[in-house]
């Protein structure tokens, strides 16, 4: 994020770690939090995944109701856009966070 502080890249991958590592001592939802909404904002919205990320980390802050209404956006886009494999993805996401459960993964295509 130094070398490059207006990518939103950045943000979105620490925000997905902080938010997902199956290793608590790593994970930090409400930093996670502030970094995927600036990674979703620097972005004008245009890169689904970071709406992934953003989800993930409400979830892990508890607010699985964020997290599934994100959720839902991002469907709805990617499903406009014919990208069903990625909205199929994400419909997987919402299934945990209904249940009250964050996610625990390794890398934001997982």
């Amino acid at each position: 994020m130094a070398l490059a502080p207006e990518d939103p890249h950045s943000r979105s991958n620490l925000a997905w770690v902080l938010a997902t590592s199956s290793d608590a001592s790593i994970r930090d939802g409400a930093k996670a939090v502030e970094l995927a909404q600036q990674a979703v904002s620097v972005s004008g919205g245009r890169e689904l995944l970071f709406f992934r990320t953003l989800a993930a980390a409400y979830a892990e802050t508890g607010r699985f109701s964020d997290a599934i209404a994100v959720i839902r956006q991002a469907v709805a886009i990617a499903r406009m856009q014919g990208k069903t494999g990625l909205a199929n993805l994400l419909e997987e996401d919402v299934l945990l966070y209904r249940g009250q459960v964050p996610l625990r993964r390794t890398s934001a295509g997982d």
